[in-house]
């Protein structure tokens, strides 16, 4: 017997059919489109396989092998982005920090690899402010990055930037890791804010982290040292000598012999003292505090012709404000009152040039970000040979100020690479 279906019957059963039909052109579909997308890939790979291998090389230490594909690669595609900027950190790392700049200025940074490297390019050319956007960048987006926060720390102090500096010198501090070095920096950028007793607390942080202090960014001999003058500086003459002689056991100088004598004195230990400043001037015969403080003790010891001898091989022409005082006071108990009132007069014209001097340090680091502590950086840097960093302090100070006639006049010597005005002619009534 033959059963026919009826129309609903017959639609129902074409249902599941239809249902397979789509699932076989949905799967072919994503098949279609998951081959598409592995082909895709692959030429992509394919493509960028040269930029790969080259970012290895870089990273492996083998720069000179990633300039050869990466100067392959761009004599096909010359206007490529990411083998450009590459190509920039492969100069950074070959030492040539003009050309990286040149290229990331094409590129730009698209990593915190590229930004670092980018950097570091200004920081081999000492273009302290033109490295510190790019840093802080960098640790905007990757905080626990060590070697850029003491980078950025780094440029800060240069700059005279000291809050900011503390702020990110903290900051690498607390990084696992970083903490005794972290601490040395925070000593010493509390050092340059005059903050001895904090200072003094960074340093034995420094020693709770690595006891023998090998383990710095300086030498032992140069952290030990430099705590022990903090300490001195505080009036604390006896604590200062535990670190004033490991720096000395460490690596023997002049400068630690002079603090030990000092140190000494204070303790009224004259002859310790004596015979401390005694071998810093047989390590330099031409050593100026040494010498100064030998006269000194002469002279107390009312022995004004040794004070003498021990000035006289420093050059009369370059004496110092104490060498000229001592002077004087060796001249006027030995009754040469000629002699004594020359080094009075030349005293009294070093005595202005050191007050303007104190004038001029004390304005740096009490407002280091004023217009005036700005110019006096400017000229600065321009006076240790940094035109660079000059040119880019003055671009800002010229908009600021382009009346201004002594730095127009700076501007005009930085530029031209010429004698620089003397500071003496600041208008230092302005501060």
């Amino acid at each position: 017997m033959m059963v026919s279906l009826g129309k609903e019957e017959t639609e129902a059963s074409s249902i599941p059919r239809k249902g397979r039909a789509l699932t076989f052109w949905i799967g072919r579909f994503i098949f279609v489109g998951f081959a598409a997308g592995l082909i895709l890939f692959g030429v992509v790979w394919w493509y960028d396989r040269p930029l790969v291998e080259a970012e290895a090389s870089l990273e492996k230490g083998d720069a000179k092998y990633a300039h050869y594909l990466l100067t392959k690669y761009l004599d096909r595609h010359p206007h490529h982005q990411r083998a450009t900027a590459l190509q920039a950190r492969v100069h950074v790392a070959l030492g040539s920090p003009d050309t990286a700049i040149a290229l990331f200025e094409q590129a730009g940074g698209a990593t915190a690899e590229d930004l670092r490297a980018w950097a570091r390019a200004y920081l081999m050319t000492d273009q302290w402010s033109l490295a510190i956007p790019l840093l802080e960048r960098v640790v905007q987006t990757e905080p626990e990055n060590a070697d850029a926060l003491y980078e950025l720390t780094a440029c800060r102090v240069r700059l005279g930037m000291f809050e900011q500096a503390l702020e990110s010198a903290q900051r690498f501090a607390r990084l696992p890791g970083q903490e005794a070095r972290g601490h040395l920096f925070v000593g010493a950028i509390l050092r340059d804010l005059g903050k001895d007793a904090e200072a003094t607390a960074a340093y034995q942080a420094v020693l709770r982290f690595d006891p023998t202090a090998e383990s710095l960014q300086s030498p032992a001999a140069e952290f030990y040292l430099q705590y022990g003058q903090t300490l001195l500086k505080l009036g604390k003459p006896e604590e200062s000598l535990d670190p004033l002689k490991r720096s000395a056991a460490a690596r023997e100088s002049p400068e630690v012999l002079f603090e030990l004598g000092n140190a000494a004195m204070q303790l009224q230990r004259l002859e310790n003292a004596k015979a401390a400043w005694k071998r810093a001037v047989e390590l330099d015969v031409q050593n100026t505090l040494a010498r100064e403080a030998l006269a000194r003790a002469a002279l107390q010891e009312g022995q004004p012709q040794q004070a003498l001898e021990w000035l006289s091989p420093l050059p009369e022409k370059d004496s110092t404000l104490e060498s000229a005082f001592l002077r004087q006071r060796a001249y006027t108990l030995l009754g040469k009152d000629k002699e004594s009132l020359q080094w009075q007069e030349t005293a009294s014209v070093l005595r202005k040039k050191q007050e303007f001097k104190a004038e001029i340090d004390g304005l740096l680091l009490d407002s280091p970000q004023s217009f005036w502590s700005r110019v006096i950086r400017a000229h600065r840097f321009a006076q240790q040979g940094n035109w660079r960093q000059a040119e880019l302090l003055i671009e800002t100070l010229i908009k600021e100020a382009p009346g201004e006639p002594f730095v127009i006049e700076l501007a005009s010597a930085v530029r031209r690479r010429r004698e620089l005005p003397p500071l003496e002619s600041l208008p230092i009534t302005h501060f």
